[in-house]
C-alpha cells in the first residue's frame, strides 16, 4: 500500500524512496524541499550517491508551477527514467523511478 505523507497544511508533499545498488530492502526516503534539489556524488549536494560512477553534479530536480522536474547535468553516464535514457527534462509523475548507476529514485506524494 502507498505510503501517504502530508504536511502541516495537509498537502501532499512528495519525496524519492531511494534504494542503493546491491542493498533493495535498504529503503531511505528523502523529502523534496525548496525549488532545486542537486543529485551527486559530492557531499555539498542535496541528495548524495556516494558511488565512483555517480558525477559530482549529476542530475538536479527542480520545482515549477506543473510540478518537480528531473534534469540530467551532463553527467558521464547518464540518468535514467522509466528505463530509458533521459535526454531532455522530465515531469515527474508518481511512481517514476529515477536510475543512477544502480541507485533507484522512487518519486511519491
Amino acid at each position: 500500500m502507498p505510503q501517504i505523507v502530508g504536511g502541516m497544511d495537509g498537502k501532499l508533499e512528495p519525496f524519492f524512496q531511494l534504494t542503493s545498488p546491491g542493498l533493495p530492502d535498504d529503503v531511505r526516503e528523502i523529502r523534496l524541499s525548496g525549488d532545486a534539489m542537486v543529485i551527486g556524488r559530492s557531499p555539498k549536494g542535496d541528495i548524495v550517491l556516494d558511488l565512483d560512477g555517480v558525477s559530482r553534479r549529476h542530475a538536479e530536480v527542480r520545482l515549477d508551477d506543473e510540478g518537480w522536474w528531473v534534469k540530467d547535468l551532463d553527467s558521464v553516464n547518464g540518468t535514467w527514467v522509466n528505463g530509458e535514457l533521459l535526454m531532455n527534462p522530465h515531469l515527474l509523475k508518481i511512481g517514476d523511478k529515477i536510475e543512477i548507476e544502480g541507485f533507484g529514485l522512487l518519486y511519491r506524494c
